[in-house]
């Protein structure tokens, strides 16, 4: 009787293993349970993805919660400390610092309040944030008219924050340098974007101008930062007032229209 070699051992076996796989197969109630098992599965998967997806609303829901906590404590210590200086120019300064940290807090509420998440149009917002700042100034900014022309562009939500950033720095030093002694004027804010899909953002008073003396402000090295955050410029011109216009590329983003307020 002849031997049997180890490959034809293995073969014999794969054969009749595969046998009996295609057997199990074809018995009857097999291929729904397979497919009980693949649903079960896909099941715990979403279900631990939910999970995972609640956590993390929490999470940022408590940030939220806290940033906005930390910000009104800000405001309420630089309140109380501006009240018992004796220097009125400290006290100056530290009622300057509490109108923008206000600013930011209600720029914070603006932001978190809408229910869109990712990308969102901006045309609201310039308008919501402008008035809360021209409001933070009181009557001082009552002779001060403040207009818009919008596109109502749709941005990536990096690109909004710095946006936003960079226009109420932009806003609150015209507000503060550009009509001293009651002087009245007007502010505009245009926002658009040209052929090469870069958008710009400008700010123009016909106050007293800007001279190219002037040490740079704080104000005017942070909206430097977040436009350099944005991979863009910033131009200053000062002709019959002063005008800062930041550009930047856009990218994925597309016109609704425009809005003149």
């Amino acid at each position: 009787m002849m031997g049997v070699s180890a490959n034809d051992a293995a073969i014999s076996t794969g054969f009749f293993a595969a046998n009996d796989f295609a057997a199990e197969r074809r018995r009857p109630g097999a291929s729904g349970r397979a497919a009980a098992q693949s649903t079960q599965l896909a099941a715990q998967s979403i279900e631990r993805f939910e999970r995972e997806i609640a956590f993390r609303e929490l999470l940022l829901e408590e940030i939220v919660h806290r940033t906005k906590n930390t910000l009104q404590l800000a405001v309420a210590i630089l309140g109380e400390q501006a009240d018992s200086a004796n220097d009125p120019w400290i006290r100056h300064v530290m009622r300057g610092v509490q109108k923008q940290i206000l600013t930011l807090c209600q720029t914070h509420d603006h932001f978190n309040r809408s229910a869109e998440p990712g990308r969102r149009s901006l045309g609201f917002r310039v308008a919501a944030i402008s008035s809360s700042i021209r409001d933070s100034f009181g009557k001082r900014a009552d002779q001060i008219e403040l207009g818009f022309n919008v596109a109502e562009i749709l941005l990536e939500r990096h690109q909004e924050v710095c946006l936003s950033l960079i226009l109420q720095e932009l806003l609150t030093n015209a507000f503060k340098h550009a009509f001293p002694c009651g002087r009245q004027g007007a502010i505009m804010v245009e926002l658009g974007i040209d052929d090469l899909a870069v958008c710009h953002l400008a700010v123009r008073d016909d106050g007293i101008g800007r001279t190219f003396r002037s040490p740079a402000s704080v104000g005017l090295v942070l909206v430097e930062a977040f436009a350099s955050g944005l991979q863009g410029e910033v131009a200053i011109t000062s002709d019959k007032g002063t005008t800062v216009e930041v550009s930047f590329p856009l990218s994925q983003s597309s016109v609704v229209g425009n809005v003149a307020i």
